[in-house]
């Protein structure tokens, strides 16, 4: 992802690889998901398709192109005029994990 959105190329130009490499070791330890109060379930993205229960994940890796990791970080909400006619739709242009509609929120 970070190639797709020009962040390693922007961060090496401005700074050295190095800074990348540090960067992305500590985004690849940050956490994906929390629960707040034991009542708020919080995440970058949104739920999964193939989510079914929360479990241990480890966090310590690159997040994969596809998958309930993926999907947690990278799920958008589709655009406001499509938002009712869908659950789920593959996101194209991330090029992995999907956009979700209405019925999810």
């Amino acid at each position: 992802m970070t190639d797709h959105f020009t962040f390693r190329e922007e961060t090496i130009e401005k700074y050295y690889e190095e800074v990348y490499d540090l960067l992305m070791e500590m985004f690849d330890s940050l956490p994906i998901c929390g629960l707040a109060d034991k009542k708020y379930f919080i995440t970058h993205g949104c739920i999964s398709p193939e989510l079914k229960r929360i479990s241990k994940i480890d966090r310590f890796l690159e997040i994969p192109m596809d998958g309930i990791m993926c999907d947690l970080m990278w799920v958008d909400q589709i655009n406001e005029s499509d938002v009712k006619k869908y659950d789920f739709v593959k996101n194209r242009e991330r090029g992995c994990s999907f956009y979700f509609g209405r019925k999810l929120t």
